[in-house]
């Protein structure tokens, strides 16, 4: 495949390594404020696992200077991924459309079905690019940080457990721990110890003594490899096994690699995450101080025949391939916003049949609002852990029209404040938020199904208008422009449907329960769910 002209590309070769790390570095310094700092050990152990002459490609200008540069993952069966970066003095010229066909060409003659790639968040011109190629967004990584201006908290580690620092001859064990935590994980390829045996104890950051292992017994359950990295303290892995995951192993091991880090001199600390992470790994790292410093958005193409042509954006959502229709654009919120809410969180990552168009996990409830809102695709269907997720589409669409009506179907009232909630689990307050933000009217919404109601909802449900009983929907979506509706499992039969918090008496099946919203369709447009 020829690159445009006046441009050149080749496969990539050793000596190349390190113009390829200042390519990189000046790509992360246009975009961000933090960015990592690269060089071509980093380049050189990345291009350890490829076939360099089938899976990267360099391009040089007529003066033969490095402006792009792509690479692909191929260790997956059925996919390959794309890594692509161009020059920022080099933007515009058509050599992110040219390593796109590049991967897409790759893809065809390897025979794998599905393309992803990833863009970062702050890079404004990639987004445009890839949807217009026909990718949609399934998932979201964060660079977390933490600035230590003192010495961190020591660790506390839970009763039974002792931590001791890797030793010679326990590649085995390390390997074998940290490949079954990470086996669950979204998108994990494992490796043999043969593979690790070059890119990980093989590294130039391998640093045996920064390496953990927490036995219970004789019996390793966790471990944690740390480095000096991208110019910083660097948390590389941190695992702990399935059944000794919720004891507090993981807070206790990040906080020894912060001490060890720091007493190193290192100040700045990082890690990298999916915020989609079904483990609340995102949480954790919140708890002991770390912040979001930037993100990058992966994306991937039609979920019905995982092909790499168009899934066309809009309300209908048609993949140009295999012709499948899709009612709505998929997005997901995994968090529950509550105390222990992270086994609720993990119902957002139930696989639906949609195209995935976003996955929003923020720091807070304003900043989830804040982001879904402006994420929302235009027929959205919200799979949250928890009823806050609702927030931000409501608001989002009420944006966009004249009056929106919401149906809440629930078996509780969600409508507490911070002075009334027993608990005080935001989760029980989101139509009670929307309601007094404004984003909609009491005389707009219905609740639905609420048989667990505290006697200040009561209250409230009288003295505001809301509606509820036989006809609250027809009343509510009198005169509306669109109807989003908003249901909880828990407002279904408990004993068809499960639910983290079930009630006695929930209506009687999906079906009927939709039949509930019959005059919704008959009334105005269904804008979302």
């Amino acid at each position: 495949m020829k690159a445009p002209n006046p441009f050149t590309s080749s496969p990539a070769t050793a000596a190349d390594a390190a113009g390829v790390a200042e390519l990189m570095m000046a790509f992360d310094r246009a975009y961000l404020e933090e960015p990592d700092v690269i060089d071509a050990s980093e380049v050189g152990g990345w291009w350890s696992r490829r076939d360099l002459g089938l899976d990267t490609l360099v391009v040089r200008d007529a003066d033969a200077r490095l402006v792009a540069h792509g690479m692909l993952w191929a260790e997956a069966e059925e996919f390959l991924e794309l890594d692509a970066f161009v020059h920022p003095d080099f933007t515009g010229l058509g050599l992110g459309s040219f390593l796109i066909d590049w991967a897409e060409e790759e893809a065809r003659g390897r025979e794998r079905s599905l393309l992803r790639t990833s863009a970062l968040a702050a890079d404004p011109a990639a987004r445009p690019l890839i949807e217009s190629r026909g990718f949609a967004l399934v998932r979201h990584f964060y660079r977390m940080l933490i600035d230590l201006e003192a010495p961190p908290a020591a660790p506390v580690w839970p009763e039974g457990f002792t931590v001791a620092t890797f030793q010679p001859g326990e590649e085995e064990i390390l390997h074998a721990v940290t490949e079954e935590a990470f086996a669950e994980h979204w998108g994990h390829v494992p490796h043999d110890l043969d593979d690790w045996q070059r890119t990980v104890f093989g590294r130039d950051w391998w640093d045996p003594s920064l390496a953990y292992l927490i036995r219970a017994g004789d019996e390793v359950v966790a471990a944690e490899i740390n480095a000096h990295r991208f110019g910083i303290g660097w948390v590389g892995t941190i695992g702990v096994r399935k059944p000794w995951r919720g004891h507090g192993i993981g807070r206790a091991l990040l906080l020894a690699a912060f001490g060890e880090l720091y007493r190193r001199g290192e100040r700045r600390i990082g890690l990298g995450v999916d915020a989609g992470n079904e483990t609340g790994a995102t949480h954790l790292y919140e708890s002991v101080g770390m912040r979001v410093a930037w993100q990058a958005r992966l994306r991937a193409k039609c979920p019905h025949c995982k092909t790499y042509t168009a899934v066309a954006l809009g309300p209908e959502y048609q993949c140009h391939a295999c012709g499948a229709e899709f009612g709505a654009g998929l997005i997901r919120v995994p968090r529950a916003w509550g105390d222990g809410g992270e086994a609720m969180a993990e119902a957002a990552s139930l696989d639906l049949p949609y195209p995935e168009t976003a996955v929003v996990a923020e720091s807070s409830l304003g900043e989830q609002t804040l982001v879904l809102a402006s994420e929302l695709p235009e027929r959205p269907l919200v799979l949250g852990g928890c009823c806050c997720s609702h927030v931000g589409a409501v608001e989002g669409l009420a944006a966009r029209y004249g009056r929106l009506a919401v149906v809440w179907v629930d078996a509780h009232g969600d409508l507490n404040t911070p002075e009334t909630s027993p608990s005080g689990n935001e989760w029980g307050m989101p139509l009670r938020m929307l309601l007094d933000s404004g984003a909609v009217e009491p005389e707009d919404v219905a609740l639905v199904g609420a048989r667990d109601l505290d006697p200040p909802e009561r209250d409230f449900i009288r003295a505001s208008g809301l509606h509820t009983g036989k006809h609250a929907v027809e009343r509510a979506l009198n005169g509306a422009d669109g109807v989003y509706a908003a249901i909880d499992a828990d407002g279904l039969d408990e004993s068809e449907v499960a639910s983290f918090m079930p009630v006695p008496g929930g209506l009687s099946g999906l079906v009927p329960a939709t039949e509930n919203l019959g005059p919704a369709a008959r009334l105005c447009a269904a804008l979302g769910l």
